[in-house]
């Protein structure tokens, strides 16, 4: 039975928008990617002494367990 799961990503390395469309684009191996939200830059919290965070989230159909 799938279900519909919602996950959170981040990068802070490199070329952040590629990291991300690769970890959407393997997502497709494990279930079927419905939705993907705009991309958000985030400040770090607590370690500030790196680079900021290009984060999203996706929702996901798959009939994988946790």
């Amino acid at each position: 039975m799938q279900k519909t799961v919602y996950l959170s990503l981040g990068s802070n390395e490199g070329d952040r928008i590629a990291n991300l469309r690769t970890c959407i684009g393997a997502l497709e191996a494990v279930g079927e990617v419905t939705k993907v939200s705009s991309f958000y830059e985030t400040e770090p919290v607590e370690y500030t002494r790196q680079p900021w965070f290009l984060n999203c989230a996706v929702a996901l159909k798959t009939g994988k367990m946790p």
